[in-house]
C-alpha cells in the first residue's frame, strides 16, 4: 500500500509495560500457587471433564522439559488441540479457566511454532481459532479477559502491519481471510477490537478485486449493524472509510450500485 492509504488511519504506539505488568505477575501466581492447581483425578471422576482431555492434561504436566512436552503433543496434535479448546471453552470454573490460559500461554511461549497444531486442528473444524475463545471476553474475570484479549489484539495489530502490503492482502483473502474478520466482527468484540478489524478490511478495500469480494461478502451489513450501535467516533469514521473505498475502488458499476443500494437500506447513508 502507497503510504498515503493509510495516513488518515495510522496505529497509535503504545506502552505496554505498564498495561502488562500486572497481568504476568497474576499469570505467575496461577503458575506457581499448588493450591489452585486443578485437580484433574477429581474432574474426571465426576464426570466434568472426559478421559481423553483428562489423559492429555495429565500427560502434559507431568513432562518435565520441551522435548517430553513435544512428544505429548506431536502423540495426537488434533486430540491436544481439542482438549485444550475443550478445557477453557466446556469448564465453568473461573479458577480453571485462569490455569488452562496461562498454561496455554506458557506452551506457545516456549515454541510458538506449536500454534500451527490449533490452527490446523480448526481448519479441519471450518473455524476460526479465535471463535472458541471469543465467550471467555463475556466472564466477569477480569485475568481471563485480559490474558484473551492479549493473544486477539496483538493477532489483530499484526494483521493492520501486514495488509498495508497488496501481495499479503491477495494471499490473506485466498485463505478466506474476510470470512475470518466478519466472524470476529459478529463476536462480542470490544470497540478496540471493532475498530482493528475494520481497519484491516479498510485495507483490503484498496485492491479494487478484493473491494468486490467484500462487498459480496455481507460485510456491509455486518459494518451496518456496528455502525448502528456503536458511538466511538474512530470506529465510526473507518467504517465510512471502507464504505467510501468500497464505492470508489470497485471497477464494475452493476456491483457499485448494490452496495450503495446496501448502504441506503441500512440507513447508512442518514447515519
Amino acid at each position: 500500500m502507497a503510504a498515503q492509504d493509510v495516513s488518515a488511519h495510522q496505529l497509535a504506539s503504545v506502552d505496554m509495560i505498564n498495561a502488562t505488568s500486572k497481568l504476568q505477575l497474576e499469570a505467575a501466581d496461577v503458575r506457581n500457587n499448588t493450591a489452585t492447581k486443578p485437580n484433574w483425578t477429581s474432574y474426571l471422576r465426576s464426570q466434568l471433564i472426559p478421559q481423553d482431555e483428562y489423559n492429555f492434561i495429565s500427560a502434559y504436566e507431568a513432562a518435565k522439559n520441551k522435548q517430553e512436552r513435544d512428544e505429548v503433543l506431536n502423540r495426537d496434535p488434533n486430540s491436544a488441540a481439542r482438549a485444550m479448546i475443550s478445557l477453557v471453552t466446556d469448564v465453568a470454573k473461573d479458577q480453571i479457566i485462569r490455569y488452562i490460559l496461562t498454561l496455554f500461554d506458557d506452551m506457545l511461549q516456549e515454541d510458538k511454532s506449536r500454534v500451527d497444531i490449533f490452527h490446523a486442528y480448526a481448519r479441519k473444524q471450518k473455524r476460526t481459532i479465535w471463535s472458541w475463545f471469543q465467550g471467555t471476553l463475556a466472564r466477569q474475570d477480569a485475568f481471563i479477559v485480559n490474558q484473551n484479549n492479549e493473544y486477539i489484539n496483538t493477532t489483530a495489530r499484526c494483521l493492520q502491519m501486514m495488509l498495508r502490503v497488496d501481495e499479503y492482502r491477495v494471499q490473506f483473502c485466498k485463505g478466506d481471510g474476510i470470512t475470518s474478520l466478519l466472524s470476529a466482527l459478529n463476536g462480542k468484540a470490544n470497540f478496540q477490537l471493532q475498530y482493528q478489524l475494520i481497519f484491516c478490511l479498510w485495507s483490503l478495500s484498496f485492491n479494487p478485486e478484493i473491494a468486490s469480494k467484500i462487498q459480496q461478502t455481507g460485510a456491509i451489513q455486518v459494518l451496518g449493524d456496528i455502525l448502528s450501535e456503536c458511538s466511538k467516533e474512530k470506529v465510526i469514521r473507518i467504517i465510512f472509510a471502507t464504505f467510501r473505498n468500497i464505492l470508489e475502488k470497485i471497477d464494475d458499476r452493476d456491483i457499485q450500485r448494490l452496495s450503495a443500494l446496501q448502504m441506503i437500506f441500512k440507513k447508512i447513508l442518514n447515519s
